[in-house]
């Protein structure tokens, strides 16, 4: 799983390695101007006067970009027939700005091949480009700075393997941890501002490694943010959204998306799929037509479970039988799932015709950051008049309502009764609720003896639903 999460934000913000230490940077003044306007596509693109290798690497970049946007063949194409010219190009076995060019480049492809489901490859070209990045970044001192940046990045990737593959990129030398990643790309961030392009290109990495890796901390999220809204492009707007949600705060998600230009939303469709997600949370009508249009309108395949799964619950809540069946009818004949949003809502499907509609409202309020109104609405729910199998939800919803609102006693009982209710079941409520079980322990109560306990009992309880993932997440914690 930890290869889909990095395609998205790294395959956007690659070149951003060409940064020189001088103010003219390794890009030319006009290779500057370029990479501002494919962040910003309301432009008219002109190349302008660049050197053989600029205009190549940044053609293959536009090519990149555009895949990333609609995930069309099309553009892969393109970008490997660009990449090959790139390769063949006789300085860039020479000159070490283009070597940098290369192993970007060998990142990009890596990419693609993962999002195309092509695993293997896409694994041995990132492994050339760290191969690269490693014989040649350290032999000038000028380049400081882009040592630095891909050190973070390779520090926050490497940090998410799972431990089947740790092993092997242990090999090659790749190691992790994602607190000193963290800290150098945001080193990285501050020194990119007032460049033109490639801050953009830094905001976009840096908020996407907050989105997927960080623990939610809401003062790096509260400053990414409101940095972003000043540097606005379809693609910074995805993210920036993205990580408003992260944190449950759909309102400042809202704001972020409404009143988009239409030019915005049919050039980064994904940002369709935002409005719709941040509409449903709130409980509006307004998010079926961003996710009908999301689904008419992007060609790819990432998210796309995820939207109809969100439109099947509207259309639950809105007791339309006929549109629910249709999406859940969609959903299930998905086969190709990028992201881990999408395989997450195939697995949601199932409880979509049966669970209890205060559920569904709980779940989505709660996300959007109402924990209030989640507790009255599942509070006045009498959980015994429940189906005996969502009674562990209804008190792992509360629980964590409660956790979150600081009633830490409330929300041990809760949680508690969770394990209780799921020792012969496989959902990921019972582990998770280990899980949070300990962070209360650990963190508001200093118990060291129950944290262990209930991280052994995550353990325990992990027999089913993202078992990888939870396993990851109690090692990181026991770490």
């Amino acid at each position: 799983m930890w290869l889909r999460l990095v395609i998205f934000f790294y395959g956007v913000i690659v070149s951003s390695a060409m940064l020189g230490q001088t103010e003219g940077g390794m890009l030319s003044g006009e290779g500057r101007k370029y990479l501002h306007q494919i962040y910003h596509p309301q432009e008219e693109q002109k190349a302008g006067d660049l050197k053989a290798s600029e205009y190549i690497y940044l053609t293959a970049y536009r090519h990149f970009i555009e895949f990333i946007s609609f995930e069309q063949d099309s553009s892969a194409t393109h970008f490997m027939e660009a990449y090959d010219q790139f390769s063949e190009f006789p300085a860039a076995q020479k000159n070490q700005i283009n070597q940098l060019m290369l192993v970007n480049l060998s990142i990009q492809k890596g990419l693609i091949q993962w999002m195309k489901g092509e695993q293997l490859s896409g694994t041995f070209s990132f492994i050339k480009g760290y191969r690269l990045s490693n014989r040649n970044y350290y032999t000038n001192p000028s380049l400081l700075p882009e040592v630095r940046k891909l050190r973070s990045l390779f520090l926050i990737l490497v940090d998410q393997l799972p431990d089947y593959m740790m092993s092997g990129a242990n090999l090659f030398g790749l190691e992790g941890d994602r607190t000193d990643g963290f800290n150098l790309l945001q080193e990285y961030v501050e020194y990119c501002e007032n460049k033109e392009g490639v801050y953009t290109e830094a905001l976009v990495l840096y908020g996407y490694c907050l989105m997927k890796f960080s623990d939610g901390d809401k003062d790096q999220m509260d400053q990414f943010i409101q940095k972003a809204r000043l540097n606005e492009s379809p693609l910074l707007t995805f993210v920036s959204a993205s990580v408003a949600i992260k944190k449950r705060d759909g309102e400042t998600a809202r704001g972020l998306l409404d009143g988009l230009p239409p030019e915005s939303l049919n050039r980064f469709p994904l940002l369709h799929y935002l409005k719709g997600k941040a509409g449903l949370n709130r409980l509006s009508p307004e998010c079926e037509v961003p996710l009908t249009d999301f689904l008419k309108k992007y060609p790819g395949n990432s998210f796309k479970a995820d939207a109809l799964w969100r439109l099947a619950c509207y259309y639950r809540l809105t007791d339309n039988q006929i549109k629910m069946e249709a999406c859940l009818s969609r959903v299930e004949a998905l086969h190709h799932l990028p992201t881990s949003n999408d395989k997450q809502a195939i697995g949601e499907v199932v409880d979509v015709r049966d669970k209890p509609l205060s559920l569904i409202r709980a779940r989505l309020v709660f996300d959007d950051g109402q924990v209030d109104q989640c507790i009255k609405i599942l509070e006045h729910e009498n959980v015994i008049d429940l189906p005996l199998f969502y009674n562990a939800e209804w008190h792992y919803r509360l629980a964590r309502a409660k956790d979150v609102n600081r009633s830490y006693k409330e929300a041990l009982f809760h949680y508690k009764r969770v394990m209780e209710l799921c020792e012969e079941d496989n959902r990921y409520i019972g582990p998770y609720a280990a899980l949070y079980a300990a962070e209360i322990y650990h963190h508001s109560l200093r118990d060291s003896t129950q944290t262990r306990y209930y991280l052994k009992k995550a353990g325990q309880l992990n027999t089913g639903q993202y078992k990888s993932s939870i396993r990851w997440r109690i090692s990181q914690f026991t770490e």
